[in-house]
């Protein structure tokens, strides 16, 4: 059995390299066990507290530890927006639940969040043993059965945080919407989001307008022109940015755009004044 503390200490081993580990597929529960409560690392290094949350190798508690240990000196991770009230969630719970009762719930909710096929899963849920989840998503408790349905509603910040971060399309299609603007922009942010989820997104009208300035706040997400087209037809996306937008488009969709009764007045009458000065309408 490797000494996760021996190796810690090696000059050899630089805060890059522990990161790396610990965000792993294969990252070993031992070694995240050790790094959740090492503070000194975490101070030096708060990327490690949203790599250990964010791998599902880690328990629920080895994750929430993590983010306790920081707050605890003081620290935020990047990348956890709402992180004070998200530690809040955790304290509260914790005398609440049986840290073992808590890592199990948490491991099924991932086996079915993580599927590929949640007909299927439904399927085996009632009819056969639950086959192995994804490589990525750490194996379940022996004699444990995938669920078909994932009650959001009963679910903790903190978990809901977290299979934002690491679900599947239809987990991220559920958590955009959610009330708490915490859960909605770990979605958006999750990074197995594709470039399609985000450009329908983009257009998504009843979504929380932190998520649509959180898009058009991303050089990397407003280069693609789905996305592009998609903030600009929605009323949630700042008339200032649509503005600056609109010119980057093809002359068919501005004249579109011009026709449209569902955007702003303004952005409406720059779109006309844009395809009548770009060509006959």
């Amino acid at each position: 059995m490797i000494d996760w503390q021996a190796w810690l200490a090696e000059p050899a081993t630089s805060d890059e390299r522990v990161v790396a580990r610990a965000s792993a597929a294969d990252a070993e529960l031992a070694l995240l066990a050790v790094l959740a409560d090492d503070g000194e690392r975490m101070r030096r290094c708060p990327v490690l507290a949203t790599a250990i949350f964010g791998n599902p190798r880690a328990s629920m508690t080895i994750a929430n530890r993590a983010l306790v240990t920081c707050a605890r000196i003081g620290v935020t991770p990047p990348d956890l927006p709402g992180f004070e009230e998200l530690v809040a969630d955790i304290e509260a719970d914790a005398a609440r639940v049986d840290p073992a009762t808590r890592d199990r719930a948490f491991a099924e909710l991932l086996v079915v969040a993580t599927s590929d096929d949640a007909a299927e899963t439904e399927r085996e849920s009632t009819s056969a043993p639950a086959p192995a989840p994804a490589p990525a998503a750490p194996p379940p408790a022996p004699g444990l059965r995938r669920r078909a349905v994932i009650d959001f509603t009963k679910l903790k910040l903190y978990e809901k945080v977290r299979l934002a971060t690491l679900g599947n399309a239809n987990c991220r299609q559920t958590l955009l919407r959610d009330p708490n603007r915490m859960v909605a922009l770990a979605a958006i942010r999750s990074p197995q989001i594709t470039d399609g989820e985000v450009a329908k997104a983009a257009g998504n009208r009843a979504l929380g307008e932190e998520v649509i300035r959180y898009i058009a706040n991303r050089k990397e997400l407003v280069k693609l022109y789905a996305v592009k087209l998609a903030l600009v037809g929605n009323p949630k996306c700042a008339l200032a940015v649509t503005l600056r937008l609109l010119p980057t488009l093809h002359l068919e969709d501005i004249k579109q755009l011009a026709r449209s009764k569902n955007i702003p007045g303004a952005l409406a009458i720059a779109a006309k004044k844009l395809a009548a000065a770009r060509g006959p309408q």
